[in-house]
Protein backbone atom coordinates (compact mmCIF):
# COMPACT_ATOMS: atom_id res chain seq x y z
CA UNK A 1 0.00 0.00 0.00
CA UNK A 2 2.90 2.38 0.81
CA UNK A 3 4.73 1.66 -2.40
CA UNK A 4 1.18 2.48 -4.08
CA UNK A 5 -1.09 4.49 -2.25
CA UNK A 6 -3.26 5.44 -5.03
CA UNK A 7 -3.91 2.89 -7.09
CA UNK A 8 -6.41 -0.08 -6.45
CA UNK A 9 -4.82 -3.26 -5.12
CA UNK A 10 -5.57 -6.61 -5.93
CA UNK A 11 -4.46 -9.76 -3.56
CA UNK A 12 -5.31 -12.97 -5.11
CA UNK A 13 -4.30 -16.26 -2.99
CA UNK A 14 -3.49 -19.85 -3.32
CA UNK A 15 -3.60 -21.30 0.28
CA UNK A 16 -1.17 -23.68 0.98
CA UNK A 17 -2.12 -26.79 1.98
CA UNK A 18 -5.38 -27.78 3.64
CA UNK A 19 -3.74 -28.65 6.98
CA UNK A 20 -1.69 -25.29 6.85
CA UNK A 21 -5.47 -23.40 6.26
CA UNK A 22 -7.45 -24.92 9.16
CA UNK A 23 -4.19 -24.42 11.27
CA UNK A 24 -4.01 -20.55 10.26
CA UNK A 25 -7.66 -19.62 9.52
CA UNK A 26 -8.06 -17.33 12.23
CA UNK A 27 -4.54 -15.41 11.25
CA UNK A 28 -7.15 -14.31 7.88
CA UNK A 29 -9.26 -12.53 9.67
CA UNK A 30 -7.65 -9.03 8.90
CA UNK A 31 -4.72 -9.83 6.81
CA UNK A 32 -6.08 -8.36 3.83
CA UNK A 33 -7.07 -4.91 5.12
CA UNK A 34 -4.52 -3.08 3.17
CA UNK A 35 -5.71 -4.36 -0.29
CA UNK A 36 -8.82 -3.01 -2.30
CA UNK A 37 -10.16 -6.31 -3.79
CA UNK A 38 -9.36 -10.02 -2.74
CA UNK A 39 -9.59 -13.24 -4.50
CA UNK A 40 -9.24 -16.62 -2.57
CA UNK A 41 -8.40 -19.46 -4.91
CA UNK A 42 -8.06 -22.72 -4.79
CA UNK A 43 -6.09 -24.91 -1.79
CA UNK A 44 -3.06 -26.27 -3.23
CA UNK A 45 -2.96 -29.72 -1.65
CA UNK A 46 0.61 -30.44 -1.31
CA UNK A 47 1.45 -33.48 0.89
CA UNK A 48 -2.17 -33.68 2.47
CA UNK A 49 -4.29 -36.10 2.07
CA UNK A 50 -7.92 -34.97 3.35
CA UNK A 51 -9.05 -31.56 3.39
CA UNK A 52 -9.45 -30.78 7.12
CA UNK A 53 -13.19 -29.56 6.65
CA UNK A 54 -11.55 -26.22 5.13
CA UNK A 55 -11.43 -24.77 1.94
CA UNK A 56 -11.07 -21.49 0.38
CA UNK A 57 -14.32 -20.35 0.91
CA UNK A 58 -13.47 -20.91 4.78
CA UNK A 59 -10.93 -17.85 4.35
CA UNK A 60 -13.96 -15.80 2.77
CA UNK A 61 -15.98 -16.31 5.86
CA UNK A 62 -13.78 -15.47 8.36
CA UNK A 63 -12.60 -12.26 6.79
CA UNK A 64 -13.35 -9.38 7.79
CA UNK A 65 -12.51 -8.01 4.54
CA UNK A 66 -15.37 -5.85 2.35
CA UNK A 67 -14.55 -7.16 -1.12
CA UNK A 68 -13.17 -10.65 -0.76
CA UNK A 69 -14.60 -13.61 -3.14
CA UNK A 70 -13.74 -17.62 -3.40
CA UNK A 71 -13.10 -18.52 -7.06
CA UNK A 72 -12.94 -21.85 -7.21
CA UNK A 73 -10.48 -22.00 -10.28
CA UNK A 74 -7.98 -20.40 -12.31
CA UNK A 75 -10.07 -19.70 -15.50
CA UNK A 76 -12.71 -18.31 -13.55
CA UNK A 77 -10.55 -15.95 -11.31
CA UNK A 78 -9.05 -15.03 -14.82
CA UNK A 79 -12.79 -13.88 -16.34
CA UNK A 80 -13.22 -11.82 -12.97
CA UNK A 81 -9.81 -10.10 -13.19
CA UNK A 82 -10.80 -9.69 -17.02
CA UNK A 83 -13.97 -8.20 -16.61
CA UNK A 84 -13.05 -6.29 -13.25
CA UNK A 85 -9.38 -4.80 -14.06
CA UNK A 86 -8.81 -1.08 -14.49
CA UNK A 87 -5.64 0.56 -15.82
CA UNK A 88 -3.28 0.98 -13.25
CA UNK A 89 -4.72 -1.58 -10.82
CA UNK A 90 -1.69 -3.61 -8.89
CA UNK A 91 -2.18 -7.34 -8.97
CA UNK A 92 -0.26 -9.16 -6.42
CA UNK A 93 -0.41 -13.01 -6.90
CA UNK A 94 0.94 -15.00 -3.61
CA UNK A 95 1.35 -18.26 -2.49
CA UNK A 96 2.72 -21.48 -3.15
CA UNK A 97 2.42 -24.62 -5.39
CA UNK A 98 1.27 -22.91 -8.76
CA UNK A 99 1.10 -19.46 -8.06
CA UNK A 100 3.41 -18.18 -10.00
CA UNK A 101 2.10 -19.72 -13.01
CA UNK A 102 -1.34 -18.16 -12.03
CA UNK A 103 0.30 -15.03 -12.15
CA UNK A 104 1.73 -15.50 -15.24
CA UNK A 105 -1.61 -16.80 -16.68
CA UNK A 106 -2.82 -14.10 -15.27
CA UNK A 107 -0.43 -11.24 -16.54
CA UNK A 108 -0.94 -12.86 -20.34
CA UNK A 109 -4.45 -12.66 -20.02
CA UNK A 110 -4.53 -8.89 -19.60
Amino acid sequence: RQMFPKQRIWVIVEPHSYSRTKVLLASFKNVFNNADIVIIGPIFKARDAHDFGVSGQSIVDISKHDDISYIGSLDEIIRYVRRLEKAGDVIVVMGAGESYRWAKAILESL
